[in-house]
């Protein structure tokens, strides 16, 4: 959003002004959010309305929410009316602050100089076991959602998820934990309690991966995109979206794609797919570009996949105190 300098009463009223002649779709809005284990997580959140489906922006491990390539998706997604939210993932750009009770988390002792307790992370001291632990940046920026939801400013019970490299792996993971998750419903007296007929992952309308890599870490995806019982893979339509002349890439998607498939020769998933481009570029680097046209892909074939679904309807999250993804449930041991 456009800001303007606040200087005494003419400053406030350009300030006000502004809010006013700005149309509320075309804001995109600096944000922050606490991860379950107090991480002081930024971002930023383009607005929509009770109507718009909502887009999480994952960058890669390494990456952050300003490179080059994430606006400009996210102001195609605009266009579509999707309010879409972009951040930084725990140790990456502005998602530096911890509390002192992060530390009292055991996994988060792996990162190095956790002896001395700081209050700032970064991501270089990460070691390659501890990636899986992003997923839960991810629980919060879904959380997030269903605040702004309650806020009118988008349906998340419509998620889309847009991922790139290994970032698109914590997506997966994170897309496979909320289909071992059950909603939560009040009872009378106001306590929640897990509701066994409703799962988190009803909300998850499609994936895109930009990039995706067979293993995070070492840890097969696949696993994850099929999800227990298969049941990711039956509900998340999805598309692989890679460079031809990326080897890496190209190799991760068929490989990917193939276990995805439903046993049988002539099976196929009618909406997960994979698409090719002409480049040697990866991850981010795929948008952003007018000859790939990877924006306007991908706006088409959520347009389809969302004519297939239908919109589920708007309503009130009211989204509790949450906690930590137990991972040893998805193959991760930290």
């Amino acid at each position: 959003m456009l800001q303007l300098p606040c200087r005494g009463r003419f400053g406030s009223s350009l300030a006000l002004l502004s809010l006013i002649l700005i149309p509320r779709a075309s804001r995109a809005d600096e944000v922050q959010f606490e991860s379950p284990d107090k991480v002081e997580l930024h971002g930023t959140f383009y607005p929509g309305t009770k109507k718009s489906p909502c887009a999480i922006l994952l960058h890669k491990i390494g990456g952050n929410r300003q490179q080059k390539g994430w606006d400009d998706l996210a102001q195609e997604l605009k266009k579509a009316d999707y309010a879409v939210l972009s951040f930084d993932f725990r140790g990456h750009g502005d998602s530096r602050s911890v509390a002192q009770e992060f530390w009292n988390v055991r996994s988060n002792n792996l990162i190095k100089g956790a002896a001395k307790k700081p209050n700032k992370i970064d991501y270089v001291d990460f070691p390659k076991n501890y990636y899986p632990m992003l997923a839960n940046d991810v629980l919060a920026a879904k959380r997030y959602l269903d605040q702004q939801n309650d806020a009118g400013s988008c349906n998340s019970s419509n998620v889309i998820v847009i991922g790139a490299e290994d970032g698109a792996a914590v997506g997966a993971l994170w897309i496979a934990s909320e289909f071992q998750r059950y909603k939560l419903v009040k009872r009378p007296i106001g306590v929640p309690v897990p509701d066994p007929t409703k799962i988190e992952g009803e909300d998850i309308a499609a994936a895109i991966w930009l990039s995706i890599p067979k293993t995070l870490y070492n840890i097969d995806v696949a696993q994850w995109l099929k999800g227990n019982g298969n049941r990711v893979r039956d509900k998340v339509p999805m598309v692989f979206i890679f460079g031809d002349k990326d080897t890496r890439s190209a190799g991760a998607a068929a490989t990917l794609f193939n276990a995805m498939k439903p046993a049988g020769t002539k099976d196929k998933l009618e909406y997960t797919a994979t698409r090719s481009k002409s480049t040697t570029l990866a991850g981010v680097e795929l948008l952003g570009k007018k000859g790939l046209k990877t924006e306007e892909d991908i706006t088409t074939y959520l347009e389809k996949v969302m004519q297939k679904r239908g919109l589920k309807p708007w309503l009130q999250r009211d989204p509790p105190a949450f906690g930590l993804i137990q991972l040893g449930l998805f193959g991760v041991n930290l």
